[in-house]
C-alpha cells in the first residue's frame, strides 16, 4: 500500500453519471488514485487528514484547445481573418523558441491557477512547449500548427519516434491548423498514424467560414479519435455525419464571440448524439484562460441563440467541461469526475465569498451547480492537484516562479512585438 491521505469534509461534486453531491464528503487518495469517496468518515482510515470545510472539491477542468503564444488581447475589433493576417500569422512567425517555452509556461500557469488539469494546445515548435508542460505537470497533449506537408510530416515523425506510453502526463499527439491545407492522401497518412500510435488527432474546422468535409470522409479522417474546434459553419447533415463517426467538437464560445465568427450549433451536435467539449481558445482571443467563463459563456449563448433557458443547463456546461473533456480526449476512464479508481486530478474550490453565498448543496432549493457554473471564477480556486500531486495551495503555485514567469512573459512579447 502506498500513501494515503484523505480530504475531508468538503462538498464533494463528483460529476459521475448520477450527478453525486456528497456534503459532507471525503475522498480518500493513494499515490496518484482515488481509492475510496464516501459520505461515511467512520469509513475512512488513513494517518493524514486535510480538512476541506466551506470547500468544494471538484474534478479538474479539461481545456480541449488552447494555444500557447506569449501575448495577450491584440486585434480587437478585427474578424477572424483579417486578426490571423495581421496578428496571429506574423507573431507566430516571430517567436523563437524560447519565446515558444514561455508561452507554454504562461499558458500552463494560467490554466492551473484557475483550476485545469488536463489541456489539448497548438505548438508552435514543439519541444520547448512540451519541456514547458512537464516543468508545469499538467496533463498535456500537443499538436502542431501544421500549415504545409513539411510541418506536418515532421510533427508526424515525433509523434511516432516518441518513447513512454498514454499513461505519461505529456505528450505529442497528431493535427494540423486546417485540414484543407492537405490532401486526402495526407490525411489518410495522419489517420493510419493515429491507429497505430495510439494517438488522438485535433485541428480547427469551419472556424470563420465553411471547409469542406468531402475532404475528411473520403480521407477516412472522421474517427472517434478525431477532435474538431470551434465547428461554426457545418450544416444538419454534416453534424449528423460527424455523429456518426463519434466525431467530438471542442466548442470555444468566447474565442467566437470575439471575432464575430458565429455560434456553433451544439444544440444540434448534442441531440443528434455528438460529444461537446470546451475550449478556452488562446490568450490573443480569449483574453483570460479562465475555463469557467467558458462554461457559463456556452450556456447563455446558447439560451439567447434559441430563445430558451431550458436548452442548456448548468450540469450540462459542468460536463462540458469535465467529463466530456475527458471523453474527447481519450481518458474519460482515468479523469473526468470523482470516482474510485480514477487518477487524482481535482481541486478546491473556495466558495466562502460573497459572490457565492448563499450556496446550498442538497436541500429543496439546491443550488450548487448554478452556483459553480454561473458564479465561480478561476481567482476562486484555492488547491489544484494533478495525477495526487498539489501544484496549487492557497491560490500559490508550489514549483512554479510566478514572479519569474511574469517578467519573462513581459519580455518575450516585447521581443515579439518588435518585429511585427
Amino acid at each position: 500500500m502506498g500513501h494515503r491521505k484523505a480530504y475531508i469534509n468538503g462538498i464533494v461534486v463528483c460529476m459521475d453519471k448520477k450527478r453525486t453531491v456528497l456534503n459532507p464528503g471525503h475522498i480518500v487518495i493513494e499515490d496518484d488514485k482515488i481509492v475510496q469517496v464516501t459520505g461515511n468518515i467512520n469509513d475512512i482510515a488513513v494517518s493524514e487528514f486535510i480538512d476541506s470545510a466551506n470547500k468544494v472539491v471538484f474534478p479538474g477542468l479539461v481545456n480541449t484547445h488552447a494555444h500557447m503564444r506569449p501575448v495577450r488581447g491584440l486585434g480587437d475589433g478585427l474578424g477572424t481573418w483579417d486578426w490571423h493576417v495581421q496578428y496571429v500569422d506574423k507573431i507566430s512567425a516571430a517567436m523563437t523558441e524560447e519565446d515558444a517555452y514561455v508561452g507554454g509556461m504562461m499558458t500552463f500557469a494560467e490554466s492551473l491557477s484557475c483550476g485545469v488539469t488536463t489541456i489539448q494546445g497548438m505548438t508552435i515548435y514543439g519541444e520547448p512547449e512540451l519541456q514547458a508542460a512537464r516543468e508545469a505537470g499538467l496533463r498535456v497533449r500537443l499538436v502542431p500548427h501544421a500549415e504545409d506537408y513539411h510541418a506536418l510530416n515532421e510533427h508526424n515523425r515525433k509523434v511516432l519516434d516518441q518513447d513512454g506510453s498514454e499513461e505519461d502526463l505529456t505528450r505529442f499527439w497528431l493535427g494540423m491548423e486546417i485540414t484543407p491545407c492537405f490532401s486526402q492522401d495526407q490525411l489518410q497518412e495522419v489517420r493510419r498514424i493515429a491507429d497505430k500510435t495510439g494517438s488522438r488527432i485535433h485541428t480547427h474546422f469551419s472556424e470563420w467560414e465553411r471547409e469542406p468535409l468531402e475532404l475528411l470522409v473520403k480521407s477516412d479522417f472522421l474517427c472517434k479519435n478525431l477532435t474538431l474546434a470551434h465547428c461554426i459553419h457545418v450544416n444538419d447533415e454534416e453534424i449528423a455525419i460527424m455523429a456518426s463517426h463519434g466525431v467530438s467538437v471542442s466548442h470555444n464560445p468566447k474565442s467566437n464571440m470575439k471575432t464575430g465568427s458565429g455560434i456553433a450549433p451544439i444544440l444540434k451536435m448534442r441531440k443528434m448524439g455528438m460529444n461537446v467539449a470546451l475550449g478556452t481558445d488562446g490568450p490573443l482571443c480569449t483574453y483570460k484562460l479562465d475555463q469557467w467563463e467558458e462554461i457559463r459563456t456556452a450556456a447563455m449563448l446558447q439560451r439567447v441563440a434559441a430563445e430558451n433557458a431550458k436548452v442548456l443547463d448548468a450540469w450540462d456546461v459542468l460536463e462540458m467541461a469535465t467529463i466530456n473533456g475527458a471523453k474527447a480526449m481519450g481518458m474519460e476512464r482515468d479523469i473526468g469526475s470523482i470516482e474510485t479508481g480514477k487518477k487524482a486530478d481535482l481541486i478546491l474550490i473556495d466558495t466562502e465569498k460573497i459572490h457565492c453565498c448563499p450556496l446550498d448543496p442538497d436541500g429543496k432549493h439546491n443550488n450548487i451547480a448554478s452556483i459553480l457554473a454561473f458564479s465561480v471564477s478561476g481567482s476562486d480556486i484555492v488547491e489544484v492537484m494533478v495525477n495526487g500531486r498539489v501544484l496549487l495551495r492557497d491560490g500559490i503555485f508550489l514549483e512554479l516562479d510566478n514572479k519569474r514567469l511574469l517578467e519573462e512573459v513581459k519580455e518575450s512579447s516585447k521581443r515579439i512585438l518588435a518585429k511585427v
